[in-house]
């Protein structure tokens, strides 16, 4: 307790005295800027001010404020430097590389001098040199340094980054050259850090090259250059660990370096990834000494440290490879193969070719004694990986395996080859000489550290001494009670204010939580209700029509009807379930039935919607169908009904579904399987639960109360339910029903293999549909949704229809499309995944698209700019809404090919495009002005005003009129749905139309919709 109170005393003030240092050195910056009359020298503190800002938006207004000023001084270079400034502090808050890029490369194409030019190439090296991927164009930004720089410092980064880039490439030769280049650079500057990197560097190098001799001379030279605590000295111990672990596997030793190397890593301050890189080397030592505690607490450490950092898939591949070997050591097998392989795929990411033979290696060694074959295909793997990184810890094992291997197989040939090999890698004499190389080092580092320890001995007795006679002054003793008391004081301070920090961050997320679930369940009533409300729209809208046979208003109207009832059940079903609170759902109704006519009633019912979405329904049964029985057949439907729609409408087109009734001694088994698209294992408690929806499923609609239905139903009925399933295969739900009163043993019959058809499978071919007639996708998992819009558009169309976003994707890589009709909500792939999907292929990118979604988009503009989306209806929409938008897209796609929305970006040159850009802001900016006309928009746009409509109409296909009209009416409908103005008089003159007739007119042109209508449609 005497010597940690002190301690924490001379922490605390060192701490208070760096910060106020910090805060007055940023102060003094402030003054001075206050003072200076000097325009160069206020850019310069602007970008001293940034520097030692810790607020983000702090840094970015005295970015901006010096940025400004070398635009208006109109120094390049000065400008070039802000740029480059901008581009790494904002880096370190973002880690967003395509805007550090950007930033950067601007700079350098204002820089006319050397040093500010050599400052950007640095930067730009500096990142690729990190990416296995890019770190080609290292070189290149090095080399420019080098042809260009004559300063030190530059010459001295630029050798070092292609030592290491030459490194990685395996020409040892010219990694040498620049590493010595670099060390001498480093000599010349005098600089001790400078010197003890480079002579690392140097080490690190001749590792490579397997001369450990050198390798050890370099980390002795650059011990003694090192800074104490430095991140540097971290780098030594660890490749000194690395050292001692391949020449002499069994010693301790390098567990001694490496903890080392993490215990000043972890008191240094810098990156997460660099603190988390000693604890890879942890936990590769840790295990084979079967250290597994101390291994597991490294393992997470890597996951602490390095999934939050800047390169998370880096080390995802390392915290999976050890937690694999890690289960091994304990057991776990199974638990280590999964991991092995995550910790590959994550590995041949990055191309991380260690890890990569490293966990193909521990894979073979886990079925070389079961599976020889299996075995032999992972070892094949190591080498190949292996040979590449070219690891003496790797290699020589998968050739004494491989030999065992094939010496299992009877391949005796190959075992000799790979025995030769090995022993020529293994020679004894080399393998002597390198452990009497780092024996030799490690006596004498044994030595240094003995003396070291005697005068840390002495100095601290010294210490104790001092320590000793100063306790006995009455005066320092009165100051510690005092420190004493005041430290108790604030860390009890300090630690409520943390405790209710974290309570409010606590209460606020469960909150966030519960708005965002609440949210989804509303949009997906929504969605529930809308939809079926639109076709019953439509239908009346068809029925009202005067030349409507009676036979075709009847059809309609019992579809329309179809669409109400399925509101009404969701809305009972919904209602039911709210008020039950533990309490039966539905009061039993026992009634008499045969049992094996009920569910080919059920199941015959559901023939029709299986067959619109092309999918098989099957039955068997394992009792006569004289069986009759008592029981409450109300719930008994509920939950069959609710297991097979779900299955229809989880399963894609071409897929089956099989129902299995089973009669056992006191039971009853329903038994439903389908081959959708099931459902991930840590959800499989989850989706019992009220609202609950699944993440793999998180936008395809639906109240999320069916599952919970079926559950309260079966507890009523005492029975249980049970699901196994798996992701893009398919599930199962078993339900056990209890049944009394009868003898089962005179109901059964033999069960056959083979079940009863009711629904089957048609193998469609496509057929090539007439090319008179535009060709439009109907992308909806409602078929009654479908049904409709072929019923109103297949007469002017050919219409094509498809369940999802994915069967959509498989049709139109098929068949060319004029028009995509799609839903949002959907399974497997919503709407907007769907058009993501669609703009990775060139040819399908422009494709019209138009959105139908009964959920309320605030920032559509951007939804649209982002995928290319063409336009959206909001649900419940009219016949004439719909007609309107599909006839609009379609005539201004055949006409003009190249146009798009105007919102969407424009693959036009840069000149173009910000004329474009420039034009569109000049309208919104004037777009109440009714005096606003044709020639001062010219004017502003520094054209006359015939040359600038022969550009637009050249480059969109449209009049200079038209642009202007057509951002004035997408802006009215904006500001109608998002209820921005009371009345259509507001927002006519919102938009620049004082005309109302006018505005009337071609607003229903454009969108289908009167300008009222769609006010009272989103009242």
């Amino acid at each position: 307790m005497k010597l940690l109170l002190p301690l924490i005393f001379l922490l605390y003030f060192t701490f208070n005295s760096n910060a106020q240092s910090s805060k007055n050195h940023l102060d003094s910056l402030k003054n001075v800027l206050q003072k200076t009359k000097s325009k160069n020298e206020k850019v310069v503190l602007y970008s001293k001010i940034a520097e030692n800002e810790k607020n983000k938006d702090s840094i970015k207004f005295y970015l901006q404020k010096g940025f400004y000023l070398s635009k208006k001084m109109n120094d390049k270079n000065l400008l070039a430097n802000s740029f480059f400034l901008k581009a790494e502090l904002l880096f370190n808050y973002s880690k967003r590389f395509d805007s550090f890029s950007n930033n950067v490369h601007r700079g350098l194409k204002m820089a006319t001098k050397p040093k500010v030019l050599n400052y950007g190439y640095e930067l730009l090296s500096d990142k690729y040199i990190q990416d296995f991927i890019l770190i080609d164009s290292a070189l290149f930004y090095s080399t420019k340094i080098l042809n260009l720089s004559k300063d030190n410092t530059f010459l001295l980064n630029a050798n070092k980054k292609l030592c290491l880039y030459w490194r990685r490439k395996k020409n040892y030769e010219k990694s040498k050259k620049h590493g010595l280049k670099s060390l001498e650079l480093a000599i010349e500057s005098k600089n001790k850090n400078k010197i003890s990197i480079s002579y690392t560097d140097l080490g690190n190098l001749y590792i490579d090259m397997r001369n450990y001799n050198l390798a050890l001379t370099n980390y002795e030279q650059a011990l003694k250059y090192a800074k104490n605590n430095s991140y540097n000295l971290v780098r030594i111990y660890t490749y000194l660990g690395y050292l001692v672990d391949v020449t002499e596997p069994k010693n301790e030793k390098s567990i001694e370096f490496y903890e080392k190397a993490a215990e000043i890593s972890d008191h240094l301050d810098i990156s997460k990834s660099l603190k988390a890189q000693p604890y890879i080397s942890l936990s590769s030592i840790y295990l084979p000494f079967n250290k597994n505690k101390k291994a597991l607490i490294a393992i997470e450490k890597i996951k602490e440290l390095g999934y939050v950092s800047k390169y998370p898939i880096f080390f995802k591949a390392y915290y999976n490879r050890y937690k694999a070997s890690y289960f091994l050591n304990i057991g776990k097998r199974d638990s280590a193969i999964i991991l092995f392989k995550k910790s590959i795929e994550f590995a041949k990411i990055k191309k991380n070719e260690y890890v990569i033979a490293d966990a193909y290696m521990e894979l073979g060694e886990i079925y070389h004694k079961n599976n020889i074959q299996l075995s032999k295909k992972y070892f094949l793997e190591a080498e190949k990986f292996g040979l590449k990184v070219n690891e003496p810890n790797i290699i020589p094992k998968v050739y004494k395996k491989l030999k065992e291997v094939y010496e299992a197989d009877n391949n005796y040939k190959k075992a000799i080859e790979y025995i030769n090999t090995y022993a020529k890698i293994n020679d004894s004499l080399e393998v002597i000489e390198k452990k009497s190389t780092v024996d030799k080092f490690l006596v004498k580092y044994e030595t240094i550290e003995k003396e070291n320890k005697i005068l840390s001995l002495a100095k601290d007795n010294q210490e104790k001494d001092v320590k000793i006679y100063k306790d006995r002054q009455i005066f320092i003793l009165i100051i510690f009670f005092i420190l004493l008391i005041l430290i108790t004081v604030f860390t009890i301070i300090l630690y409520n204010r943390k405790r209710n920090h974290l309570k409010t961050r606590l209460e606020l997320a469960a909150e966030k939580e519960l708005i965002s679930r609440n949210n989804i369940i509303l949009e997906n009533i929504s969605h529930e209700i809308r939809t079926p409300i639109s076709i019953i729209n439509g239908y009346h809208h068809l029925i009202k029509q005067k030349n409507t046979h009676p036979a075709e208003v009847s059809r309609y109207v019992n579809l329309a009807e179809k669409s109400t009832i399925n509101i009404l059940t969701n809305f009972n079903d919904f209602l039911n379930l709210l008020r039950s609170n533990g309490k039966p759902i539905l009061l039993k109704k026992i009634e008499k039935k045969e049992l094996s006519l009920f569910f080919k009633e059920i199941l015959h019912a559901y023939k029709g919607t299986a067959s619109k979405k092309n999918i098989g329904i099957y039955f068997k049964s394992n009792f006569k169908e004289s069986l009759t029985l008592e029981y409450d057949f109300i719930g008994m439907q509920k939950i069959v009904n609710n297991l097979i729609t779900n299955a229809i409408k989880y399963s894609n087109s071409k897929k089956n579904i099989y129902v299995a009734v089973l009669l056992e001694d006191t039971a009853l088994k329903i038994e439903i399987k389908d081959e959708g698209y099931g459902i991930p294992k840590e959800e499989h408690k989850l989706v019992f639960n009220r609202f609950y929806q699944s993440k793999s499923h998180k936008v395809s609609g639906g109240f999320g109360i069916g599952l919970s239905l079926i559950k309260e139903i079966v507890n009523n009925l005492n029975g249980t339910i049970d699901l196994k399933s798996e992701e893009n295969i398919g599930s199962v739900f078993t339900v056990t029903l209890p049944i009394e009163g009868i003898n089962t043993a005179l109901y059964l019959k033999p069960l056959k293999n083979r079940y009863e058809e009711i629904a089957h499978i048609i193998e469609k071919e496509i057929i090539q549909e007439p090319l008179n007639l535009p060709k439009i996708l109907l992308v909806d998992d409602n078929l009654n949704m479908i049904e409709y819009l072929k019923e109103i558009l297949q007469p002017q169309y050919t219409c094509i229809s498809a369940n999802n976003g994915r069967e959509a994707m498989e049709i139109i890589k098929k068949q060319p499309i004029d028009l995509i009709i799609s839903d949002y909500r959907m399974p497997t792939m919503d709407g907007l995944s769907f058009k993501e999907e669609l703009n990775k292929t060139k040819e399908l990118q422009d494709t019209p698209f138009l959105l139908l979604t009964a959920h309320s988009f605030n920032n559509f503009d951007k939804v649209k700019l982002r995928l290319g989306i063409q336009d959206y209806i909001a649900k419940p929409f009219t016949y004439q809404e719909i007609i309107t938008r599909i006839r609009t897209l379609l005539e201004n796609t055949l006409s003009i090919k190249n146009i798009k929305d105007i919102d969407t970006r424009l693959h036009l040159d840069s000149h173009i495009y910000s004329l474009l850009e420039n034009i569109k802001e000049l309208i919104l900016k004037n777009l109440s002005n009714s005096e606003y006309t044709i020639k001062d928009l010219a004017t502003e746009s520094n054209y006359g005003q015939r040359q600038l409509g022969e550009i637009v109409k050249e480059n969109t296909g449209i009049t200079l009129v038209k642009l202007v009209l057509e951002i004035r009416l997408q802006k009215a409908y904006e500001l109608i749905i998002n209820k921005k103005h009371l009345t259509t008089l507001e927002v006519i003159y919102a938009v620049g139309l004082n005309n109302r007739s006018y505005f009337n007119k071609k607003f229903f042109e454009r969108f289908g919709i009167k300008p009222g209508d769609l006010y009272k449609k989103y009242s």
